[in-house]
């Protein structure tokens, strides 16, 4: 599944500073790969079942925990009788369809409650690695989705910065559960964070009182004073704001913006794909390419590009939402053999591989007429180029091909007849 980023940039900017720090993330466990688990006992004390956080992560109200959600715990939930999806599963779970921005794991909150939710907060607080430092200018940021079952949204989620944690800092007891703060790093008044399955950054930069060490994600407003938007269809879970979050990272702003690198010029087959961008490993930075045709993605570090015809692509590089730098590389196509697109022509050949997003099991189907009745090669490639599995395909047949060996990612697959590919594209294995 293509992974779908609309960057958004918003800050509040206190003060900056001209000094070199190398890019040290301050927070732990900072995509909610690790977890912690909780037994929860009948009043028998056998265990009945478990409930899971972000290790690190903790709620400082008293309303509820954060919830959390990982890959690693798809499950079938039979407790209780129950026969319903796991209620930590990655991407489905009872409240959303959602791919984590990075790797498994990922972390929601409520930030607005109305009717019978009215004054419910979640809020995710930890503790940072160090403490910041008087007169260091920070640079944050954290992606944000909207869960498919909630129809509220609003606007203002911030990060607040603290001395101390704010357990217990609610003034008006449980519920409301409101902290009221003043966020060092807040999105815009205004600007709704209303769209599904798609991850939206806020970030921004803030000057450091020092001894900071605790930080603090959510809305700091009271249902008064928060501005939320209703959104056109109705969901079954209520009428409330619940936000999924993932990567987040603070680190000392660097003065040394790193120059947008767009890659070689290449030469490719038409049908071949190629990797653009840097291979370097960039914190920080945001990144669009244009035009969008061809490409995988076009607000990642690394689309791959399959151009139909040759096309110059211009990458744009954004270091937290301040300066820009661009570069340009150029793909080359040529046709390299004519013969295959005579091969996909007249329904010849019918190639179907499924299911794609895949877990461990791939099924093959392969029908040909009497002129072109070979075998077919069904191989694997990792984004950089290296073979991982190859398969002959007879024929008339349904054939089923282990993806075990596969770790979960993107990867890219050919179909080829007599040593000309005749179809290519992405696949995505899930775990």
């Amino acid at each position: 599944m293509k992974k779908q980023v609309l960057i958004y940039f918003t800050f509040f900017i206190l003060l900056s500073n001209n000094n070199i720090f190398a890019q040290y993330n301050y927070v732990p466990n900072p995509s909610f790969e690790e977890y912690d688990s909780i037994p929860i006992y009948l009043a028998d004390s056998t265990i009945y079942t478990y409930f899971y956080t972000a290790k690190y992560w903790f709620n400082p109200v008293s309303c509820d925990y954060h919830q959390y959600y990982n890959s690693k715990l798809n499950y079938v939930d039979t407790t209780n009788g129950g026969t319903g999806i796991s209620a930590y599963g990655v991407p489905q779970n009872p409240w959303s369809y959602t791919y984590p921005y990075d790797g498994t794991g990922q972390v929601a909150f409520s930030s607005f409650g109305y009717s019978i939710l009215e004054g419910h907060r979640n809020y995710i607080e930890v503790k940072l690695k160090n403490l910041l430092i008087y007169g260091h200018e920070y640079c944050v940021s954290f992606f944000i989705t909207l869960a498919d079952t909630s129809y509220i949204s609003i606007d203002q989620i911030g990060a607040c910065f603290t001395i101390d944690s704010l357990i217990n800092h609610t003034p008006f007891g449980n519920p409301p559960c409101y902290l009221l703060q003043n966020p060092q790093v807040v999105s815009a008044p205004g600007y709704f964070f209303n769209i599904r399955n798609q991850w939206q950054r806020i970030s921004g930069t803030f000057k450091a009182h020092g001894g900071e060490q605790f930080m603090t994600i959510g809305n700091f407003k009271t249902d008064e004073n928060t501005n939320y938007l209703w959104l056109p269809d109705v969901s079954t879970y209520g009428p409330n704001a619940y936000y999924f979050i993932d990567m987040v990272t603070v680190i000392e702003c660097d003065s040394n913006i790193i120059q947008a690198q767009a890659g070689m010029d290449s030469i490719i087959c038409r049908g071949d794909s190629i990797m653009l961008g840097p291979t370097d490993t960039l914190q920080g930075y945001e990144f669009f390419w244009s035009p969008g045709s061809g490409l995988s993605d076009s607000c990642i570090k690394n689309p791959m590009a399959s151009p139909m015809q040759t096309t110059t692509y211009t990458m744009y590089q954004t270091y937290f939402s301040s300066e820009t730098t661009t570069d340009t590389v150029t793909v080359t196509v040529k046709i390299c053999d004519e013969s295959v697109d005579d091969l996909l022509t007249g329904n010849k050949l019918r190639i179907n591989l499924y299911p794609n997003p895949a877990k461990d099991l791939l099924s093959i189907e392969y029908t040909a007429n009497e002129n072109y009745s070979g075998n077919l090669l069904f191989e694997v490639f990792d984004l950089m180029g290296k073979k991982l599995m190859e398969r002959v395909v007879n024929p008339g047949e349904n054939t089923s091909v282990s993806s075990e060996s596969l770790a979960q990612g993107v990867y890219v697959y050919k179909f080829l007849y007599n040593s000309k590919i005749v179809k290519k594209d992405k696949l995505v294995i899930i775990k």
